[in-house]
């Protein structure tokens, strides 16, 4: 271990005691500070920022459990190892149960032992450092992600974590989802559990309802993984908000819908455009050669109406620009006056 950077604080009022164990430190390549009271190595502890503090439990005024609480409330990643008399236990573990990360005792003449301890608190400070800054990325990359992500607890569907994504795709501050039921709660109550909060359950489907904190109902997309959380076993949910696609696969699908209407419409109005030309005409020439007070003429007229009434329809259906539909006996059908251009 790269020790000669280390700097390392001995707080002992003892002056021998202090002596043997900054030498002992010394000749192992530390660079060592030295305070003969709590005052004085909590002053030195602030001004120097040491990698470790050495700490004699029974000193006068400052005692090294004051000092131990002083350094735990502005570092806890700090090791503090104290120095106890031999037989006086009880104290050794009040101290560790305070923060203190090991101890020794005094007096002191094995200095392997006292550079084991040392190494032991300093490979332990290195590694929750490093967990420490693994949670931040963790935590960093989560609260990155553009996605909401709600961690449940398995046993009971209890929210136990919430992204700030979550939060805002919710409509609620995180600390109000904490605690509350999954099921129900962020989503429709008709929902079934298992489909919330079992990954392998056979009725999960990626698509979902997310209910807002005002009642609000979304489209999701939403994925479950399973995994162990401090020994608990929890489901973690991620979602982002479909609204957009959901909204884009409809206008496709009326596009595509209406195009279709349109081809329809357009080789309807071919094939029956000739055949009304026909009877039109042929309606025409009757009447021309008919006599007006004969019953026929009126009934010609009749079929010369509708047949005029079927060309302006095959001219809507020409003009359809719109997907519109209305009820019909059972179904529903193509609703020409409002699917046409000439209506508002």
């Amino acid at each position: 271990m790269e020790n000669t950077r280390k700097k390392i604080l001995v707080i002992d009022d003892e002056s021998v005691t202090r002596a043997v164990i900054c030498r002992m430190l010394e000749e192992s390549g530390f660079k060592v500070l030295a305070a003969a009271g709590g005052a004085t190595g909590l002053d030195l502890y602030r001004q120097h920022a040491p990698d470790l503090v050495l700490v004699d439990l029974y000193m006068p005024e400052i005692d090294g459990f004051k000092v131990l609480a002083a350094i735990q409330a502005q570092s806890s990643e700090t090791p503090v190892i104290v120095i106890s008399a031999t037989g006086r236990i009880k104290d050794v573990i009040r101290a560790l149960r305070l923060g203190a990360w090991d101890f020794i005792t005094k007096p002191l003449k094995d200095s392997v032992y006292l550079e084991s301890t040392v190494f032991r608190a300093f490979e332990k400070a290195a590694l929750t450092v490093e967990n420490r800054l693994f949670r931040e990325r963790i935590q960093a990359i989560v609260e990155a992600v553009p996605c909401g992500i709600v961690v449940v607890e398995s046993a009971n569907g209890t929210i136990v974590e919430v992204n700030p994504m979550a939060a805002e795709m919710v409509g609620l501050p995180a600390g109000d989802m904490l605690g509350k039921k999954c099921p129900g709660f962020i989503y429709p109550a008709e929902s079934p559990a298992s489909a919330e909060t079992d990954p392998e359950s056979p009725g999960m489907r990626p698509e979902h309802i997310l209910l807002k904190s005002d009642g609000t109902r979304i489209p999701i997309h939403k994925t479950v993984t399973q995994t162990t959380i401090e020994n608990r076993v929890c489901v973690i949910e991620s979602f982002v908000d479909i609204s957009e696609q959901k909204q884009t696969e409809l206008e496709l699908m009326e596009k595509k819908k209406l195009q279709g209407v349109i081809e329809m419409s357009g080789a309807v109005c071919h094939e029956m455009n000739q055949p009304l030309q026909v009877v039109s005409g042929i309606c025409e020439l009757i009447m021309l050669d008919a006599d007006e007070s004969d019953p026929l003429f009126e009934r010609l007229q009749t079929i010369y109406r509708q047949v005029e009434e079927m060309g302006r329809i095959t001219g809507k259906l020409m003009d359809i620009t719109r997907y519109r539909t209305k009820e019909y006996l059972r179904e529903r059908i193509i609703d020409i006056d409002k699917a046409s251009s000439h209506e508002p």
